[in-house]
């Protein structure tokens, strides 16, 4: 019997209120310390909760600073992101600004130090609470205050200053200042740019480099199709040279154009005249000399020549031929000489085509050239321009941006202003019975585990269980307290 009784596990209401009894020091200690936390731990301070509401919009949005030239910002999105959100909320919990707000708000004594305001810094973390309100684009904070005013006094100080920060967000100045003297810098490189290029076209007088390689490069192929032709030209001149000169020596200078038969009488006067002569002579020299004289002889021989020409004169008349120049041959050289000279001035053509086809060919290398630079000197221009309007049009998006800030056209507002709260967050009531409650439950249980680890044996099962044996009788004490005899 006393064995079962030993190792029964689960206490009877009267061990309980024995145990508790017995360790009744243990359960007031412990019911003072809950009781003296309560009030270290501010419980029975009074309390006041009040509550502002901030509303992340898509009010306006500021475009992107890049080096593209689109940094126009995209609004399709129009809706709030939970990022956008919880950047909110990270910045209503940020440190710089609840010093500020501990500052002046008077949460922290005047003049204080810096370890009293991280200390006031670090209480008004723990009794204001930020965080997003699920499925909304709405922000709520709450701050519990030990009296109406400086509830709504914490937020209050604490809206402004998120406002403020908003429109004096870090950057916007300085984007502004950046992007005037980039302005001012690229301007100076832009007509720096443009004095090179117009020095450039004042010292070459080429305008257009590339315009005028292409016009320069079409005239030399023009002129090196009008060689070709020339030198086609010139073969088929010579060709027909040749040919015509070929004709030109087969046919005769002259030509007859009329022939007629009779005698000359001149002729035979004269010879006739020749014969009386010599007749007389012979006659002269016959009356001095024999007849077989030489001189004689000779005379002889001069009539008989003489009379033999008059006989073969008689006997074959004169014949009068006439004849002109032959049309032909001079249609021909005509034409030879119209082909010699066509000739004379293909050649000539032939060596200017030769000549200018040289010098727009240097003039194209020039231009060529030339073009490299011009076109160096334009991506230098065009780079500059380019840069320059970039800016010009960061500077004025970077003054609306800025504008927009100082007007307060901001994509945060507050929707709900904190209000005095008119009743306790903390009424107290249900603090004295969370501290009874709290109190009682941790002194029952602290008595209750203190008088279990207790060493001492005060029954006859504690005794029995202690010693594996079982009781075999009582005395004393023991008998007295639990009211029996032995």
């Amino acid at each position: 019997m006393y064995l079962l009784e030993s190792k029964s596990l689960l206490p009877t209401r009267r061990e309980v209120v024995a145990r508790v009894f017995r360790q009744r020091a243990v359960f007031l200690v412990c019911f003072l310390l809950v009781v003296a936390g309560f009030l270290l731990s501010g419980q029975f301070r009074p309390k006041y909760q009040s509550e502002m509401k901030i509303l992340v919009r898509k009010e306006r949005v500021d475009p992107v600073v890049t080096t593209g030239q689109n940094s126009n910002p995209e609004l399709m999105a129009l809706s709030v992101t939970e990022e956008e959100i919880n950047s909110q909320v990270e910045l209503l919990k940020g440190e710089d600004l609840l010093k500020a707000v501990v500052v002046d708000a008077g949460l922290a004594p005047s003049r204080a130090t810096p370890v009293q305001v991280a200390r006031a810094v670090r209480k008004l973390q723990k009794n204001i609470d930020i965080s997003p309100v699920p499925k909304t684009d709405l922000i709520s904070a709450r701050y519990e205050g030990t009296s109406p005013e400086q509830a709504q006094r914490v937020l209050a100080i604490l809206g402004a200053r998120f406002l403020a920060n908003q429109r004096d967000m870090p950057g916007r100045d300085f984007q502004v200042s950046f992007f005037e003297q980039q302005v001012a810098q690229h301007k100076s490189a832009l007509e720096a740019a443009e004095d090179r290029l117009a020095a450039f076209t004042r010292k070459t007088g080429v305008v257009s480099a590339d315009l005028e390689r292409d016009l320069t490069v079409r005239q030399m192929k023009d002129a090196g199709q009008q060689r070709l032709d020339t030198e086609a030209a010139i073969a088929d001149a010579q060709a027909r040279a040749k040919v015509i000169s070929g004709e030109l020596l087969r046919q005769p200078e002259r030509i007859a154009t009329d022939s007629s038969a009779s005698d000359n009488p001149q002729l035979l006067q004269q010879i006739k005249g020749t014969l009386l002569t010599l007749q007389l002579r012979r006659q002269e020299l016959l009356n001095k000399y024999d007849e077989h004289y030489r001189l004689v002889q000779d005379v002889d021989r001069e009539i008989a020549t003489a009379q033999g020409m008059i006989d073969a004169q008689s006997q074959a008349p004169v014949r009068l031929n006439a004849s002109g120049v032959n049309p032909t041959r001079l249609a021909l050289q005509a034409d030879l000489n119209k082909v010699r000279a066509e000739l004379s001035g293909l050649r000539a053509k032939q060596a200017q085509l030769a000549t200018s086809t040289s010098g727009l060919q240097l003039s194209a290398e020039d231009l060529a050239e030339k073009d490299i630079t011009q076109d160096a000197l334009l991506r230098d221009v065009k780079t500059e321009q380019s840069q320059y309007q970039l800016y010009v049009d960061k500077l004025e998006q970077a003054r609306m941006t800025t504008a927009l800030d100082r007007n307060g056209i901001l994509n945060v507002a507050i929707v709900q202003q904190p209000a005095a709260p008119a009743l306790r967050q903390n009424p107290l009531p249900a603090v004295l019975a969370a501290t009874l409650f709290v109190g009682g439950v941790l002194s029952l249980g602290a008595a209750f585990l203190f008088d279990l680890f207790d060493p001492t044996v005060r029954t006859t099962a504690e005794l029995a269980d202690g010693l594996h044996m079982p009781v075999l009788g009582r005395f004393g004490r023991q008998i007295y307290l639990e009211g029996g005899s032995s």
